[in-house]
């Protein structure tokens, strides 16, 4: 009891390409959008402008999340005496008590490696939340068969690295 908190923050290079590459999203659609008339042919330039518009949408919502979580400070993961608390996102988020925690491990899906926090009672977690993040943590359960999985290239440190030090703290 007592023991310092680990904490560990997320790399900046993914979340400088994330809004460089919503950047690029947004400018290519509002080019788009700007040189409709140059579309040659008449029956093109209706669904060109539509394209234009939806992608400019949807190029200010990912440079305004991607932004967003490149200023912010707070850290990706904290392992405290109470338990597990991580930040990826406003709908990706949670605090996991000691009780809770049945294992963690990680596991390659692809070409990504995710930490996985095995619950032991996960539907508990998914029934006390709503909305985006309801269906965040569903879509985790169904691909991993838990609710927390934390990609291990967010963070500064390795995934190992992670790992043995949850372990050190609290052994699974």
């Amino acid at each position: 009891m007592g023991q310092e908190e680990l904490v560990y923050y997320p790399k900046r290079q993914p979340l400088w390409l994330g809004a460089i590459g919503s950047g690029l999203v947004l400018g290519t659609s509002v080019a788009i959008m700007l040189t409709v008339d140059q579309v040659q042919y008449g029956v093109f330039r209706l669904p060109a402008l539509i394209f234009g518009f939806i992608g400019s949408i949807a190029g200010i919502l990912l440079v305004l999340l991607s932004t967003g979580r490149l200023v912010r400070t707070e850290a990706l993961l904290t392992v405290h005496d109470g338990g597990l608390k991580f930040f990826l996102s406003q709908f990706a988020h949670g605090e996991i008590p000691w009780s809770q925690v049945k294992s963690y491990r990680l596991v390659k899906r692809g070409p990504r490696k995710f930490i996985l926090i095995a619950l032991r009672e996960p539907q508990k977690f998914l029934n006390a939340t709503s909305g985006l993040r309801r269906r965040r943590l569903r879509t985790n359960m169904r691909l991993f068969n838990t609710p927390f999985a934390l990609p291990a290239h967010l963070f500064e440190d390795s995934a190992e690295d992670v790992i043995h030090a949850i372990r050190d703290r609290r052994p699974a």
